[in-house]
């Protein structure tokens, strides 16, 4: 070292402030400590480990990563972050935060009874939602003034492409991460082998995630729909607020009995499309809506016009192989239905297109015509186009179609935690301006006729099958016999000219019933004229009786008569007759058939089943409509939608943390370092399994540290984040 050179020292300068794309996640944090829902999660998310960190420091990490909007993987911003790690983690009553390496594993060992547990709770309690709610601005007002708490329910899919693995000698064996975490399944416009479905329950007035759990393949169904459910009810119980003015969008694959049952069992309004096309088909519904009055639908004028009208209450029967948890069959519902058209050439996306018209069925379960006229419930189910919009912007801005953890439940964890910060952005948005409660003139409602024409082919000519009218309890009509003894008088006319004695002079033991005009063989089984043969270029036809299917299963004669080895095989037999009675009898078969079938269904239906279940009416059987039902008055008012607009609130929030600068000092004691060869107490001597308190205390700050936050220029905030007054 040369003369000339001295050594001077000098005061360390201030301590710089955090970058600012952490000022989010300091004041998200801050906050949760602050109300007390800090202690509670820590409490709530316990992830079973041997050692190492704990639940809480895994929100921790994932909080700060989806807080902070770094739009990269959770390693590279593990490595961006650990300059400040000591101090964000200090902030949170932590030591350290874990590394990605760490967080991997932390989450594979999540379990997914804990998540859904705390998933609701996340998104509704620790994110102070309920101001929102209760909100007017966030309501959407019927059209006799009441406010309503529309829900938006809709499964949505994260697809995943299944990479080619060589496979071959000196090649490990091929192992596929998401084996057990993703299945096949319907990815809807989405392309991928395998997928997790995500089960999205959204507040639509407010856009607040409500409910989000993960399932592979297509989804859990029944279950998950129970589950928003639950999470509907309990939010309306929280907010004091009339279940019977709560409304559940669904989309229209929830259309039918099981999932509408759910809804009515829990005194739930519903809309969705209802997956009942032939209903369409019966000639009094074709007649109802070719005489009746259609309503303009209130729409953005982007797609095409549409107007809609009440069909009455309808009867919905379940599917023949619908059944309860339990095994019990669904009972059939009585549903509101609207309809509305639209003028569309080829083929139908949805419904039924008839002579250049497009025609929906919607179910308004328990939604009062006075306050849903036919044109706003169809409108209000197309308003669920807008959680389209917001899946847009979450995956923007959150991202959370990126994969964290092969784990579902470690997946569903970073999902909710997500989830949270947008409920969180937008709770502390709306409090920075509260927006004032809606006031001013109801705007009158205008019900406008479309003028348009039913076309005249609309309504069948023939009307051989009434639809059932309902009257008293909705009972379908029993079947006429007199029809079907007419029909077959007329066959038996149109066969009785034949020599029969003659025709059967090779089957000993055969007779013809020429009341009947059916068959009987020796061991008395009844064979039915089914089938016409015509040759063309000859001049006689063929006729051919037959057996229903099992009428032979243990007859004596079995092995004589029938080769084949299937014990529901069916015997049958023809004859030559001369071509112009096979032409007559060929015109009368298909009434015949038909009213063999009514009888055969008429006859099940009056004997008991072996199961001792009820029986269900048949699903060919017309669905009792009772067109007068269920109307009502509608009210003066127009139907207005929710005016909050939630994404900007997001952005005011996101704007105003943006300017702040945040410094964090962390002074920690020095603590004297146990020695290694002794033990800290018994339960350390004998290796005892350590309680969650325990583990929660490993990667805790020492005792006696203190944590000193600034914030330079966010006095603004305090009109959200109270305790910043304070400071």
């Amino acid at each position: 070292m040369t003369e000339d050179v001295s050594i001077v020292t000098a005061e360390p300068l201030l301590r710089p402030a955090l970058p600012a794309w952490l000022n989010e996640p300091v004041l998200l944090i801050a906050q949760l400590v602050e109300s007390g829902h800090w202690d509670k999660i820590a409490q709530r998310l316990q992830v079973q480990r041997e050692g190492g960190y704990a639940g809480i420091d895994g929100f921790l990490l994932l909080l700060s990563y989806f807080g902070s909007h770094s739009r990269s993987g959770l390693k590279c911003f593990s490595e961006r972050v650990r300059p400040h790690g000591e101090k964000l983690a200090a902030l949170g009553g932590r030591d350290r935060l874990p590394q990605q390496s760490s967080m991997s594993r932390l989450l594979a060992a999540v379990e997914m009874e804990v998540v859904r547990e705390l998933g609701p709770w996340l998104l509704w309690a620790a994110s102070g939602a309920k101001a929102i709610l209760q909100h007017p601005s966030t309501w959407i007002i019927d059209a006799v003034g009441r406010g309503w708490q529309v829900f938006d329910y809709d499964p949505t899919k994260t697809v995943l492409r299944r990479r080619a693995l060589p496979e071959g000698e000196g090649l490990p064996p091929a192992r596929r991460r998401a084996k057990g975490f993703a299945k096949p399944g319907y990815p809807g416009a989405k392309r991928g082998e395998v997928q997790v479905s995500r089960a999205t329950l959204q507040h639509a007035g407010s856009g607040l995630w409500l409910d989000a759990p993960l399932s592979s393949g297509n989804g859990e169904g029944r279950a998950a729909l129970a589950s928003a459910i639950a999470v509907t009810v309990r939010v309306c119980e929280e907010l004091g607020h009339p279940l019977q003015r709560a409304l559940l969008r669904m989309d229209g694959e929830f259309g039918n009995v099981p999932y509408l049952s759910m809804c009515l069992e829990a005194g739930l309004p519903a809309l969705s499309r209802l997956n009942r096309p032939k209903l369409l088909d019966q000639p009094g519904v074709r007649r109802h809506l070719a005489e009746g009055t259609w309503y303009r639908v209130p729409d953005s004028r982007s797609g095409p016009p549409r107007s809609a009208m009440d069909l009455g209450v309808v009867r919905v029967r379940p599917g023949r192989d619908s059944r309860r948890d339990d095994g019990t069959p669904y009972e059939p519902i009585d549903i509101r239905v609207v309809v509305s058209r639209y003028e569309r050439q080829g083929k139908a996306e949805h419904g039924r297109v008839i002579d250049g018209w497009q025609y929906e069925l919607f179910a308004a379960v328990q939604m009062p015509a006075d306050g849903w006229p036919a044109p706003d419930v169809v409108a209000a189910y197309f308003g669920r186009g807008g959680q389209e919009n917001r899946f847009a912007q979450e995956d923007r801005e959150l991202e959370l179609d990126r994969i964290l953890s092969y784990n579902l439940a470690g997946q569903e964890l970073a999902s909710l935690v997500g989830l949270m910060v947008w409920n969180m952005e937008l709770v502390h948005g709306f409090h920075l301006n509260p927006p004032p409660v809606p006031k001013g003139p109801v705007r009158p409602r205008e019900l406008l006729v479309d003028e348009r024409p039913v076309p005249a082919g609309f309504v069948p000519v023939e009307d051989p099958v009434e639809d059932p009218v309902v009257e008293d309890k909705l009972e379908p009509e029993p079947v006429e016999e007199s029809a079907a003894e007419d029909l077959h008088k007329a066959l038996a006319e149109v066969l009785r000219p034949l020599d029969w004695s003659r025709m059967l002079r090779q089957r000993e033991g055969w007779s013809f019933d020429d009341e009947k005009s059916t068959l009987r063989c020796p061991a008395g089984a009844t064979l039915a004229v089914t089938t016409v043969i015509q040759n063309t270029g000859r001049k006689r036809s063929r006729i051919v009786f037959r057996t229903p299917a099992g009428t032979c299963r243990s007859c004596q004669f079995r092995s004589e008569c029938l080769s084949s080895a299937n014990v529901d095989a069916i015997k049958q037999t023809g004859f030559a007759i001369p071509k112009a009675i096979g032409e007559q009898v060929r015109a009368l078969l298909p009434q015949v058939r038909r009213a063999r079938r009514l009888g055969r269904s008429t006859d099940a239906m009056s004997r008991p089943p072996p199961s001792g279940l009820p029986r269900r009416a048949p699903v060919a059987e017309p669905l009792p409509v009772d067109f007068d039902a269920g109307t009502a008055q509608p009210g003066c008012a127009q139907v207005h939608a929710a005016p909050f607009l939630p994404a900007e609130a997001r952005k005011a929030f996101r704007r105003t943390a943006e300017p702040i600068a945040v410094r964090i000092n962390v002074h920690k004691p020095v603590v004297e370092p146990q020695h290694p060869y002794l033990a800290t107490g018994p339960e350390d001597r004998q290796r005892r399994r350590a309680t969650w308190a325990q583990r929660l205390e490993w990667m805790a700050l020492p005792t006696g540290s203190t944590v000193n936050v600034v914030l330079h220029g966010g006095a603004v905030l305090a009109a959200t984040f109270p305790w910043i007054a304070q400071t």
